[in-house]
């Protein structure tokens, strides 16, 4: 599809690195889902595209979907590779190769592992320890990188396996905030971790998220050539349905995406260093 950019301070091939498309009229959600959000279509997907000005996407495999990637897939298929890739979920103890290259030949870049939703005490964790290693194992040959949602106190018990990983890893939404700064930026300097700089809702309860622009400014000195932004769309959870009848629809969260967008920019200050993290390294990254 033709690249949409209605604001002319973002360059037109600026990425939006962490979407979500839920398409439940033609792929099901998974029958064992911890909830039920409601339609995000590739329709709404090009709007939120216009509105922002950024013309590619990488679209994020969501839990409620499991291992099925079809509905992804499709978005893909859609959008077209030279403005979309894809990051996938599968089991990397089972998956065959055959669908991992096809998953690559579809656009698919990288693996991500939720494991916000795993227990993380002694047996747990060793379990996670392995997922990561396996999951390295299967998506080396293919360039992938392993991309982790995870918060700042399994980020403390899982370091020295992801300092040992050989493969870029990619922590999502500023790698669990302030708290995690230290164990982040310690991260930052091994050379393979990326962070995305997306969802501040998720990791600060502060007016404006204000505790993130020393992150930030933190991460920008470190690695500039390492983040990535990303507007999280349409903003799953929060509002208290986890825990309801799982056939209960979740409204997504009511975020400004072009406000957060604009607050980056703010923080960052630099249109130059705005330039690369929306644009050149996402290339370098999904390979654009």
């Amino acid at each position: 599809m033709d690249k949409l950019n209605s604001n002319p301070s973002i360059p037109p091939d600026a990425c939006d690195c962490h979407v979500h498309v839920f398409l439940p009229d033609r792929f099901p959600y998974a029958a064992d889902r911890r909830y039920t959000p409601p339609a995000a279509t590739i329709d709404a997907l090009l709007e939120l595209r216009k509105r922002l000005g950024t013309g590619r996407s990488v679209l994020v495999q969501p839990s409620c979907y499991g291992a099925d990637n079809s509905a992804m897939c499709a978005a893909l298929a859609a959008l077209g590779t030279d403005a979309a890739r894809g990051i996938a979920a599968v089991d990397a103890s089972s998956v065959t190769d055959e669908t991992l290259h096809r998953l690559h030949d579809a656009g698919v870049r990288g693996l991500r592992l939720n494991l916000r939703v795993h227990s993380a005490d002694a047996g747990g964790l060793d379990r996670i320890i392995r997922q990561c290693h396996q999951s390295a194992d299967r998506i080396r040959s293919l360039g992938w990188h392993l991309q982790l949602h995870l918060d700042a106190a399994l980020l403390t018990r899982l370091m020295p396996t992801l300092k040992a990983l050989d493969i870029a890893v990619v922590l999502d939404h500023f790698g669990g905030g302030a708290d995690a700064m230290d164990l982040v930026s310690d991260l930052l300097l091994g050379g393979n971790t990326w962070i995305k700089l997306s969802a501040p809702y998720r990791v600060s309860a502060q007016p404006d998220h204000a505790d993130l622009a020393r992150v930030i400014r933190r991460y920008l000195a470190l690695a500039p050539e390492r983040l990535l932004w990303a507007s999280d769309w349409p903003h799953t959870g929060g509002n208290g349905l986890r825990h309801a009848d799982i056939h209960d629809i979740e409204p997504f969260r009511q975020e400004d995406a072009l406000q957060t967008l604009a607050r980056l920019a703010s923080w960052i200050g630099s249109p130059a260093q705005l330039d690369a993290i929306l644009v050149d390294n996402p290339a370098q990254l999904y390979g654009f």
